[in-house]
Formats: structure tokens, sequence, C-alpha cells
């Protein structure tokens, strides 16, 4: 067995301080709740605000309560804001939520990407199944269809599951459970965690919500004001990419710069014609610079082209353009995507 493949082993908590967590300073099981319910009377207006948003748009029911592993394995019914169609766990199982599953609701997918969804879970902080901070719980259904395959899958975790957690915080919603829990081993496994403690990382996470809320309702008012023509209109929009993404094509003899992307989502992105032609069935690379620990370093997400469109040139030069329709050949390559080119994390 590697090292990479090895259990996550966290030290016994101190049982006077069950919110603790390794290295972490606790602020006290009972203050965690007092301060919680301090601040569900805070964010009342908001509550309410969502409350009848969520309503008006989709209907009952306007909450989520589902089953989720606890400390020392015991369950507990976690609570969200709905953003999923109503079937939606069933049909989920063991997995994570696609980029094109189309569960989300609209409303929804404005929820989750700002977090304000994970809002109510605040309750369970204040009935003491939850802290502020640690790593999130885990579905039943997880741990029964991928525990023995993934690595760091506890069936009953020393520790309570948190509000914020580290992976919600540097990871996207979209990232496959192999990958979220190879994080989660490294974090637990090096003294990052060390450094902040519960409060501190809530402040940090509500500041950053701050501003991903801020980045959301920009973009709303941008597509407001954007027309887009019939053949270009998709359920996910494309967004210009904040850092710039070149994207290659495989050939023999080694990667041929293709062009560099114009707007992308998750499946599909457009650029200006290159000189190189671009098939169904390609190889094709996306390479961003991305800066991390301080340092700049280069990240490749590789797929496979699917399909091919023509769109109609959208600006004064009239030069033609392709949009292109691609899948992921790994898990690494969707979270290149979905964190370092489309920036779906928080931090």
């Amino acid at each position: 067995m590697t090292p990479s493949e090895q259990p996550m082993v966290l030290p016994p908590l101190d049982d006077e301080k069950p919110g603790s967590l390794p290295g972490v300073s606790s602020v006290g099981e009972g203050f965690e709740r007092i301060l919680a319910i301090a601040i569900m009377l805070a964010l009342l207006p908001l509550f309410l605000f969502v409350t009848i948003l969520v309503f008006a748009i989709q209907g009952r029911p306007i909450f989520y309560s589902g089953e989720r592993i606890g400390r020392r394995g015991r369950s507990f019914n976690i609570k969200k804001f709905r953003t999923l169609a109503l079937d939606a766990e069933s049909r989920l199982h063991g997995t994570v939520l696609g980029a094109r599953s189309n569960l989300e609701t609209p409303l929804g997918r404005y929820l989750r990407v700002t977090r304000i969804d994970e809002l109510p879970q605040l309750w369970n902080i204040a009935a003491g199944e939850m802290s502020f901070f640690g790593p999130r719980p885990a579905r039943r259904a997880v741990l029964l269809e991928q525990g023995g395959s993934i690595a760091g899958v506890l069936a009953a975790p020393p520790f309570k599951p948190g509000l914020i957690g580290p992976v919600q915080l540097y990871m996207p919603h979209g990232a496959s459970k192999r990958i979220r829990y190879a994080f989660l081993r490294r974090i637990y496994l090096t003294a990052d965690v060390h450094k902040l403690s519960q409060l501190g990382l809530a402040v940090l996470c509500a500041t950053a919500m701050s501003v991903k809320i801020f980045e959301v309702g920009r973009d709303c008012a941008a597509r407001l004001g954007r027309t887009r023509s019939a053949a270009d209109r998709r359920q996910s929009f494309r967004i210009a990419p904040p850092r710039p993404v070149q994207v290659y094509v495989g050939d023999k003899a080694g990667p041929i710069y293709a062009g560099k992307v114009l707007d992308i989502d998750d499946h599909a992105f457009s650029l200006k014609e290159e000189g190189v032609q671009i098939h169904p069935g390609q190889q094709i690379d996306l390479v961003v610079r991305a800066k991390k620990s301080g340092r700049w370093r280069t990240y490749h997400a590789y797929g496979r082209v699917t399909s091919i469109a023509s769109i109609p040139p959208v600006c004064d030069d009239g030069d033609p353009r392709r949009l292109v329709f691609f899948d992921h050949v790994s898990d690494a390559g969707q979270y290149v995507v979905e964190r370092y080119i489309l920036r779906k994390s928080i931090l």
C-alpha cells in the first residue's frame, strides 16, 4: 500500500472538549452552541429572505434534511436550503453531484456557489451535532458504496463534522470523492490546519463568502445585459476565464498550440481559429498558470473533444470561432478546470 493510499489516522480527541480537532484550539462546545444561536439571530433577515425566495421560485420543501455520519459514527440529519430536485439523493447514491446532472434548481445553483445553502447547519451546531470547523460530514451512501475503495473514508470519525471544512473552503462542489479525501488526508497530516482556530476560520469563510456573493451578483448583472443567440444559449453559462487559458491538441509529434480560450464552462469552451483544426475524438490540454503558496505553477486539464460547433463572431474582427464540447478524462482534470479556471471554490 502506497503512502497516498494509507487511511487517514487522527489522534483521539479529549472527550472533555468534544468540539475540538487535533491541533486546533477549541472554543468550547457550550460557547459554540451559544455563538451559533447568536449568529442565527443576527442572520435572521437573510434566512427569511432566502426562505421566501426558495418558496416563491421552487416551492416546497424549502429545507433539505439528510442523514450524515457524525462523531463516533452516530447519525444525524444535516440541514440545508434545498438546492436540488426532489429525487436528487436517490439518483446520486454515493457519487458527487456532476456538472451535467441537471439536478440543481436554477436558484440552487447560486445558493451552492455562495454556500448560503449551508447556513441552516448553524442549527446543527446549536444542537451539538456539528462544530464550526472540521471535515465535512459524509453521507452514509458514500460510506457504503465507496468506503472500501477510497482511503480516508472513516466509518466512525473521532471528530465532529464541521460547518466549515478545508475541502469546502478550497475545493469546488464537483470535486470527486477521491480528490476530496486525498486533500483531507494531506491537510490533516501537515501543520496547515493547526494555524487557524475554529473562530478564525469562521471569520475567514464569512469574508470569502461575502466576496463570492459579490462576484455572483456582478456575474448575474452582466448576464442580464448580454444578448445570446438561440444556438449559443445553453444551460451552463460560459465565462471569460479570470486567468489566460491556452489550448493544445494532441499529435504524434507532440502537443500543438491551438489558441486561447475566450470563454469556458465545465464542458465547453470557445476559441478563435488559429490555423489548427480540432476534431472530435482528439485529446486536448487546457493549460493555466495560477499562484499557489506564493509560487506560480502550471496546471494541465486533459479532456477529449466530443463535438464542435461554429458560433457567430461577436467581435469586430469577424474572425471565425469554434465552440468545442469536451469530456474530462480524469478527476484531476475536472478539478483543475473547476478550481483554477472557473474558480468555483471559495478560496
